[in-house]
């Protein structure tokens, strides 16, 4: 099967879709598969186009792991300021939507993962002009999220954005959603739930693993002797890491000088996270890293940290780094609103849940940790227990069972043959049995 996959990030950038695409398009290429990645210039977060690359108008071909890379013009902006991201979007949807109509081999099915949102329209518009069956990733609900983080005050202004949603879900053939929190909202909107399945997200297999402590990187960083909660990834509005600075700053003030916050990345927020800083000692900041470098900095973490901003739409959201941390050992702080990861934190008991949006529920949180030894050893081991059955190998193997349901259901559509009543897409779904939530996993 010859399969086209929509995404703007994909490595050597190394936020969550750039890894999540790049794993599986690899697991896809290994089981024998053709797999056509439309992407961009590698250059998030910081708007400049990474050594060994050059953002060429015509584009470029390169092949990464066995996956054919097809990389595409963009307007290349910092991941700050609205304007210029959304240009930077738009020119993505028209340089992967032409180059997907003249330049790419027609393939047996397209896929894309939203966000960005602009990526699911050039793959919509590319798979309905080309009649090839077309499959939705949604791991965010876009323009939702938008609404909800106050990105865009007047929801007026993102009707056009919501009648366009509605056509991609109508138009495709399959919609793959990371939570059940998603799927509640897309009936909600009466989407058709034979289409739908649920896939959660994974760690990279070949991280999952228990891994020492680099002690010469932790003297580098002057956290010796103290208990590190580790972030790594992205600082833009939706994670809001000033959260957990206030907390930590109010550690301070008060003489609780054991705990330390190490940042790793960058963003929108980072030169204001970076300024807040300066004048503490509890807080250590490191530019984003490579990806072959992720593992030796969180080594000296104690405990790695999940943090999202308090709003509506992150209460669906399952951070990818819940698993991530959950692969290599390590407990997890998720600092969320009440909803499905902290539903999952308590039901595989791999780390404390704290409600987002207060600095000194968060400062109470990190206290709880660095002084219970024995609940971090019992983490730590449900972590390692827990897993291998949450891998991208696995959610590789239950997306290509998706895409094959989308494209004999295509088939079945051409004959004119109806599709059974049934969930087309109900056995890719995970099967993690979830109990209510408690406020007995918070802070």
């Amino acid at each position: 099967m010859h399969i086209v996959f929509f995404t703007d990030n994909y490595i050597p950038e190394t936020n969550p879709s750039a890894n999540r695409v790049s794993e599986r398009a690899r697991l896809w290429v290994q089981k024998g598969h053709r797999v056509t990645v439309i992407t961009s210039f590698p250059n998030f977060p910081k708007g400049k186009v990474f050594d060994g690359y050059k953002n060429r108008f015509f584009g470029a071909r390169e092949e990464i792991e066995g996956v054919e890379v097809v990389r595409v013009w963009t307007f290349i902006a910092p991941n700050k300021g609205r304007v210029f991201r959304v240009i930077d979007f738009l020119s993505y949807m028209f340089s992967a939507f032409f180059t997907f109509m003249f330049r790419i081999e027609k393939p047996d099915v397209v896929a894309c993962t939203s966000p960005q949102f602009f990526c699911a329209v050039a793959a919509g518009v590319g798979s309905f002009l080309r009649r090839v069956p077309f499959v939705m990733e949604v791991s965010d609900l876009w323009p939702d999220a938008v609404a909800q983080l106050g990105v865009v005050k007047n929801r007026k202004l993102l009707a056009p954005f919501f009648w366009i949603e509605r056509r991609l879900y109508a138009h495709a053939s399959g919609i793959i959603l990371l939570t059940e929190a998603y799927r509640r909202n897309l009936l909600a909107r009466n989407v058709d739930d034979r289409k739908i399945a649920i896939i959660r997200n994974g760690a990279d297999q070949r991280m999952v693993k228990d891994i020492p402590t680099d002690i010469e990187l932790k003297n580098e960083l002057g956290l010796n002797d103290k208990f590190v909660i580790g972030y790594a990834g992205t600082l833009g509005i939706a994670q809001n890491l000033m959260n957990a600075v206030e907390g930590m700053e109010k550690l301070e003030r008060d003489g609780y000088n054991q705990v330390a916050l190490l940042i790793i990345g960058a963003g929108a927020e980072a030169e204001a996270l970076q300024a807040k800083i300066k004048t503490m000692s509890n807080v250590v900041f490191v530019d984003a890293i490579p990806r072959s470098e992720m593992s030796r900095y969180l080594s000296v973490c104690d405990v790695s940290l999940s943090h999202l901003k308090d709003s509506a739409s992150n209460e669906t959201v399952i951070p990818s780094k819940v698993f991530e941390a959950m692969g290599i050992g390590k407990p997890v702080m998720l600092v969320s609103p009440n909803g499905e990861g902290a539903q999952i934190l308590k039901a595989l008991e791999i780390g404390l849940h704290v409600p987002a949006g207060s600095p000194e529920k968060f400062a109470l949180g990190a206290l709880a940790l660095a002084n219970d030894p024995q609940a971090l050893v019992g983490y730590r081991e449900n972590c390692i227990k827990n897993a291998s059955s949450h891998t991208r190998t696995i959610q590789a193997e239950r997306y290509l069972e998706a895409l094959n349901v989308a494209v004999s259901t295509r088939h079945r559509a051409l004959l004119k043959t109806e599709p059974s009543g049934e969930n087309l897409m109900a056995k890719t779904g995970d099967q993690l049995v979830l109990p209510p939530l408690d406020e007995r996993t918070e802070v």
